[in-house]
């Protein structure tokens, strides 16, 4: 979701260079999660990016999703 916080932690070019695709307005992530309350709903994923890799992050094995995530971060944090 494009936002500001990207630009105040200091990761604003990685967010830019993500394609549309990859990206869900504030409007629609707010609408999915009152849609997703008014249903009873713990959690939500809005946009098929964020859905792929909820569904996906429950069928990895946590001894790989951690290091992975920490491999990622960090890379997020040097470029």
């Amino acid at each position: 979701m494009p936002t500001e916080f990207g630009e105040r932690a200091g990761v604003g070019d990685q967010e830019s260079s993500l394609p549309s695709a990859a990206t869900v307005s504030p409007a629609d992530v707010a609408a999915a999660a009152i849609a997703a309350m008014i249903k009873g709903k713990r959690t939500i994923a809005p946009g098929p990016l964020a859905k792929a890799g909820a569904f996906g992050g429950r069928l990895v094995p946590r001894s790989v999703l951690l290091p992975a995530t920490r491999i990622a971060a960090g890379r997020l944090s040097k470029d």
